[in-house]
């Protein structure tokens, strides 16, 4: 990960970053093969456009993190052949490292969090998730022609936040929008917001702790996120022979552990009995007469 992180600052620094495709040649740039430069680079960045970034390996780790998830689309055909816009690697960098710091540092507590990042589809083909078009940078409208995507035919009668949540995500926006119809759940700019900062911590594979007063939505919001990316699954007819196997396998695995563990400690095997006795009976808990007769 330090490697194409530092590659790429390295470009930006140099200004090489803003080369374009010519003819049936495409931009790309040598592997550094010092770790220590790689790092270099990495340091100077944080040093030049976020000095303010904690100090320790945490906020560095996350950082790096961030911006390598980042920085893979100078890898992708949309960089790498570009011929037509203009300092499209230094606009999407800079951009870049302004994410990458937002998101190491993230704060839901009042509602003066960004709001303009860019969004990658698979394909790492460049998308625009913001509340406002008057609100983006003026540089990073020049790479979407100073035109709202969101004013478009393609997003005409679609919710814009589900859209480019389903391009991170990587699910249709149909499969999208039929959760939240099935979960009837309004999707507001904040919620939006969060799902995004969550698939961004998963896709980083970094730990996250969401924090919060009751009630305010903190389990229904991972509950919603577990519905989508199951829905990736389910909704795919090539992939609906599957689910039933994973269930064979799950319970073949869980029968395996009640064998060859549980049941050789009375006490365990006991407690599990105890507490799953009613269930497998379709018995009230409260129904003290029927279990009495059972004990």
């Amino acid at each position: 990960e330090e490697e194409v992180v530092g590659r790429f600052l390295k470009a930006l620094e140099d200004k090489s970053i803003d080369r374009m495709a010519d003819g049936d040649v495409a931009v790309n740039f040598e592997k550094i093969t010092n770790s220590d430069e790689c790092r270099k680079y990495i340091y100077n960045c944080i040093e030049k456009y976020v000095p303010d970034l904690p100090r320790n390996k945490i906020y560095e780790l996350s950082f790096t993190k961030f911006l390598y998830r980042r920085v893979r689309f100078f890898e992708g055909h949309y960089y790498c052949w570009n011929q037509k816009i203009q300092r499209l690697g230094s606009i999407a960098l800079t951009h870049m490292i302004n994410e990458a710091k937002s998101l190491t540092q993230i704060n839901f507590r009042d509602s003066n969090y960004p709001r303009v990042y860019l969004v990658y589809d698979p394909g790492f083909s460049l998308h625009l998730l913001h509340g406002d078009w008057n609100h983006v940078p003026t540089d990073l409208k020049s790479l979407f022609d100073n035109k709202d995507p969101l004013t478009s035919d393609e997003y005409k009668n679609k919710d814009y936040y589900a859209e480019c949540l389903a391009w991170l995500i990587d699910i249709k926006y149909e499969t999208f929008m039929k959760v939240v119809h099935d979960t009837k759940f309004i999707l507001t700019e904040n919620f939006a917001y969060k799902l995004f900062h969550v698939h961004e911590r998963k896709l980083t594979k970094l730990a996250l702790i969401i924090e919060g007063d009751t009630g305010v939505g903190k389990t229904f919001l991972l509950k919603f996120y577990s519905l989508l990316l199951n829905s990736k699954i389910t909704s795919d007819p090539l992939q609906r022979h599957i689910t039933p196997k994973i269930m064979e396998n799950s319970n073949k695995f869980l029968l395996n552990i009640i064998e060859t563990i549980i049941e050789k400690q009375a006490n365990i095997l006991n407690t599990i009995l105890e507490q799953i006795r009613p269930k497998i009976l379709v018995l009230d808990n409260n129904d003290e007469d029927e279990l009495e007769l059972l004990n």
